[in-house]
């Protein structure tokens, strides 16, 4: 039960005894009866009731209308207010504010809200939940809640009910109209609002706000406010809350959930609502409208009204406010829209200048920066940009800039205009030049790149003012045309081996040019190195082992040489052929031959004695060696191989016996010796 502290208009259970709760019943009856009367009076005689300022009509609904909102969405256009004593709900139209439909709901409805195209109404009595259908004005369903359901708000698909005596919210699907869940929240829960994702619930009883998270339906924070928060709003980003016994509102934001002002309003402050950038507070107690600019969070008018305005909702379809007067019996419409007067200031037309570039600038590049200043007298509406007649866009600022991109060569007229609230315009202009210098670069081949064919793709880009077709030239020659202009390509004739520059020249139509330059080389064959032709003696019936080195260099620096046979091979007597190539990495390949003859022993003995004249020993060794080996050579002729062996072998002793130079000092060097002696076994070796 609502505490007794409250007023009777905020104790109301049943319509039975709304009028019933405490000393002041009485007069309350005494000031509803008066005001009825009067209200009935002045309606029969055509005048308009509760004619205040800023009041634009009085509509006369029932007894007891408490709850009130706007069901604006789509196009719905009608105002609902609940009648506590009545148990009904009147439908407002807001374009001819009359009532247009009366609604049968359950005992004693508090709170109601829109959404989903529909109206949801908290029974207080009944503690249920009436959905009606703002089609059919009639009600489709009814959702059992807690105890006392009081506030009602729509979000996030859901109806949120503040439950006055179970200090719960319960939380209705709009899509199955059953509660889904019910949250635990402060004291005496009563005004519900949504936004910023959130529910946002006055606690009565605790004097704070409970701040209920849309995705988990869990309580994320608790707000301390003033005392007795009743009413709450969401609007601007921040929260409203009606402080009754502070007679003050508590703005809470949105973004931190603290509270970042309390604004002083009239006496015992009841409903609240946000519209149109301005928060309007019914004061029960002091008969009046407060209305709190959300900018400065301070009261920027004060409307008087009828005794006792309870609730407020605000219209965006008309701008208008909307507040039940519980003992009054009636809902009046004031306007939204307020005006405080203010001494008209002294204006002037602004003034606007382009700071950069100066008039007749020439630029090099295709985008420029706008810059400029304003000075004016009242605000600034707006500052237009356009480049030759052209909207470009909009800037702001006293002290203004503005880009303007993709600027072709040429001459262009930048203006700038700007213009006031008052519709009051000035505007500024310059001349600029735009003459962006030619570019040209050569994308293939890479600088350095090494080439194996004759001839050679060269391929870029090129930009710039009218350009003509790019013309490319090898090593400083004649320029001949590519084919393209901003996507080119030129194929070189057969270039011979070597490094070789290549250079692509773009010219605009202003005669201005641009060049750039690779240097590439065409890949030479390898240069392969064999040895001469070879004569050797042979070392087996087989013929010998020969080893022998080639090289190759090549200007890629890499290259392969394979030969056949291979160094190191065994060679039958006779003339042997060695063919070897090179190939380097561009897969040019140099070839090259030469031969290796294998002396047969008879051979091999007739060059053993020609090696042994040309030593110039002493005459006496010469004879006596050149008599082993001829002895030898006229047994092999006579193909007594044997005997010819022993020859050879009585040779090798001659030379052991005539080395070396340790003393006494011999005729024969070591190296000498070692010639001899190997190649006469090597005879021996090959006599079968």
């Amino acid at each position: 039960m609502l505490p007794a502290s409250r007023d009777t208009a905020l104790r109301c259970r049943t319509k039975d005894n709304c009028l019933q709760k405490s000393g002041k019943s009485k007069k309350l009856r005494q000031t509803f009866m008066v005001s009825s009367i009067l209200i009935i009076f002045l309606f029969f005689i055509n005048l308009t009731p509760l004619s205040y300022a800023d009041v634009i009509s009085t509509i006369l609904v029932g007894t007891n209308p408490y709850g009130i909102t706007y069901g604006a969405a789509y196009g719905n256009g009608n105002v609902y207010v609940v009648l506590l004593s009545s148990n009904t709900v009147s439908v407002i139209s807001d374009t001819t504010n009359s009532i247009i439909a009366t609604v049968p709901v359950g005992t004693s409805p508090y709170g109601v809200a829109y959404g989903n195209d529909n109206i949801y109404v908290s029974n207080y009595n009944d503690n249920t939940v009436s959905v009606i259908s703002t089609t059919t004005n009639s009600v489709i369903a009814t959702v059992p809640v807690g105890t006392s359901p009081t506030g009602v708000a729509y979000g996030n698909g859901n109806i949120y009910v503040s439950n006055y005596d179970s200090s719960s919210v319960s939380v209705i699907s709009s899509t199955t109209n059953s509660v889904i869940t019910t949250v635990p929240v402060g004291t005496h829960p009563l005004g519900v609002a949504y936004g910023n994702g959130n529910i946002y619930v006055s606690n009565d009883g605790s004097s704070s706000v409970s701040v209920i998270s849309g995705t988990t339906n869990s309580v994320i924070a608790t707000v301390p406010v003033g005392t007795s928060p009743l009413g709450v709003a969401y609007g601007n980003g921040n929260i409203y809350v009606s402080n009754y016994d502070s007679s003050s509102v508590s703005v809470i934001s949105g973004t931190t959930n603290s509270v970042i002002a309390t604004v002083p309003v009239g006496t015992n402050p009841l409903g609240v609502a946000y519209g149109i950038g301005n928060v309007y507070v019914a004061n029960y107690g002091s008969s009046s409208v407060s209305v709190i600019t959300s900018t400065t969070n301070s009261v920027s008018s004060t409307i008087s009204m009828g005794p006792n305005p309870s609730w407020i909702a605000f219209d965006p379809n008309n701008g208008y406010a909307y507040v039940s007067f519980l003992y009054g019996g009636s809902v009046s419409v004031i306007n939204g829209v307020i005006q405080p007067s203010v001494t008209p200031a002294v204006t002037h037309p602004p003034s606007i200048s382009i700071t950069y570039p100066s008039n007749g600038a020439v630029i090099n590049t295709d985008s420029l920066t706008l810059s400029g200043t304003v000075s004016n007298s009242t605000t600034i509406k707006s500052i237009q940009i356009t480049l030759d007649g052209v909207t470009a866009g909009q800037t702001s600022g006293n002290t203004w800039s503005f880009l303007l991109t993709a600027l072709t060569s040429g001459t262009h007229t930048a203006t700038a205009t700007v213009t006031d609230s008052n519709g009051n315009t000035a505007s500024s202009s310059v001349t600029i030049t735009v003459a962006i210098p030619p570019t040209v670069s050569i994308t293939s081949p890479t600088n350095g790149a090494l080439i194996n064919t004759n001839t050679a793709m060269i391929s870029g880009t090129a930009s710039g003012s009218t350009i003509q077709p790019v013309k490319v030239s090898i090593d400083g020659g004649a320029a001949n045309q590519a084919s393209g202009t901003t996507s080119w390509s030129f194929l070189t004739n057969p270039l011979t081996y070597g490094t070789h520059t290549m250079t692509a020249t773009v010219t605009d139509s202003n005669g201005n040019t641009a060049s750039s330059s690779v240097t590439i080389t065409k890949d030479a064959p390898p240069v392969l190195t064999i040895p001469a032709d070879m004569t050797v003696s042979p070392t087996s019936t087989f013929g010998t082992t020969v080893s022998y080195t080639v090289t190759a260099s090549d200007d890629s620096g890499q290259v392969s040489i394979t030969c056949s046979p291979p160094s190191g091979s065994t060679f039958s007597t006779g003339t042997n052929s060695v063919t070897c190539t090179a190939t380097d990495s561009g897969g040019n390949k140099a070839t090259g031959s030469f031969k290796v003859t294998v002396l047969n022993p008879v051979q091999a003995i007739q060059q053993l004695i020609n090696t042994v004249n040309g030593m110039n020993l002493p005459l006496t060794v010469t004879t006596n060696l050149d008599s082993s080996l001829s002895s030898a050579l006229a047994k092999l002729n006579l193909s007594l191989n044997q005997p010819a062996q022993n020859y050879l072998s009585k040779f090798i002793g001659t030379v052991s016996t005539d080395c070396c130079n340790s003393p006494p000092l011999k005729p024969l060097t070591n190296a000498q010796a070692n010639l001899l002696t190997t190649t006469a076994q090597g005879i021996i070796n090959s006599i079968p």
